[in-house]
């Protein structure tokens, strides 16, 4: 067994890059450190904390970019992660379909935390691979908060301790992302409120031909964490589609929407006004193969509909593969930097 302090980063993490397993506090609780590289080493950490292999352990990384390849992070987690993260925020998001599989156990999903503390993220980035961190305690026992107790744990069971207490002894809030829907499985220092402040923002807009299928469409998001911005109209009486796909787009060019939905008899002409406002990048969904390249491949912040010409549930679909899809960027990203030039120009 060995004994390091904090300032041992360089032999702590030749540690862990050589498989050990290394106990060490966190700002929640004393953690397990081991590489997530192998399965050899999740065995061993199954063994060591007498735990069923039938239970994912949480991945923790210095930078989410670590884990894009076996995660699938949609705009809705992106925002916890650029705004809660690092903190004491666990999240739960599903696995890509190469995700090796004692990562995942088959559940599909797999947690993910990017620490606060100093002394993690600076041992993250020596390693400079994920690694598996679940609490130090024996699966029947209570989290260890120092490194006594994680001695009187595992004593010679382990490879090495970093001597220390975790800051705050409560573990961190988890939350399972499951497409645009959020659940919070275990409560900790981050609350309900600071994700509801995060929740997906989306304004909407129609004129009197898709005045029914808004109104509808509001209805079934609410009731999904996101929050709506009515942008009207408020009727059937006939108005100038053009006002009110202005008014949506804006909210989107402003930041006080993540998404706009437009909707008129053919789509055409709400998503032509749109367009017109800078930063906004509106496209028709007239099939669900282009709900998810608008995403993929524009990058669009802006979707319309035509409700003469498509059913209420087809809308309600597309609107959902829009949300859940992601900017794949690489040649992508070159060619909306291209859309984006021609605005500073005209």
């Amino acid at each position: 067994m060995k004994f390091y302090k904090k300032e041992d980063i360089k032999l702590i993490a030749k540690d862990l890059k050589d498989g050990k397993i290394v106990a060490f506090p966190t700002e929640t609780v004393m953690g397990l450190g081991v590489l997530a590289t192998k399965e050899e080493y999740f065995k061993r950490l199954c063994n060591v904390k007498n735990r069923h292999p039938d239970k994912p352990f949480t991945l923790m990384v210095s930078d989410i970019k670590k884990l894009e390849d076996i995660l699938i992070i949609n705009d809705y987690a992106r925002k916890i992660i650029n705004n809660l993260m690092p903190g004491e925020i666990t999240l739960i998001l599903k696995a890509k379909e190469n995700t090796p599989y004692y990562l995942d156990l088959d559940t599909g999903f797999i947690g993910v935390r990017i620490p606060k503390d100093t002394f993690l993220l600076e041992l993250l980035k020596e390693v400079d691979e994920p690694l598996l961190v679940p609490s130090a305690n024996p699966s029947d026992l209570s989290p260890a908060t120092n490194s006594e107790e994680a001695y009187k744990y595992f004593k010679d069971s382990i490879d090495a301790i970093v001597e220390g207490k975790s800051i705050s002894n409560t573990p961190s809030t988890v939350v399972i992302i499951d497409g645009i829907n959020y659940k919070i499985l275990r409560q900790g220092n981050i609350k309900e409120e600071d994700l509801k402040r995060l929740n997906m923002k989306i304004a909407i807009g129609s004129d009197h031909g898709g005045y029914e299928y808004k109104q509808r469409l509001i209805k079934d998001l609410e009731k999904e964490n996101l929050t709506i911005i009515d942008c009207g109209t408020n009727s059937l009486e006939s108005c100038n589609y053009a006002e009110f796909g202005y008014e949506a787009a804006k909210k989107v060019a402003a930041g006080e929407a993540d998404y706009a939905v437009v909707i008129c008899t053919s789509g055409e002409g709400i998503s032509i006004a749109a367009n017109k406002v800078k930063g906004v990048r509106c496209a028709l969904l007239y099939n669900d193969e282009v709900a998810h390249l608008a995403k993929e491949h524009n990058n669009s912040n802006a979707i319309a509909f035509g409700a003469k010409f498509m059913d209420y549930e087809d809308v309600l679909k597309r609107v959902h593969i829009f949300l859940n899809s992601n900017f794949e960027g690489g040649r992508h990203e070159k060619r909306v930097d291209f859309i984006k030039n021609i605005e500073k120009n005209f």
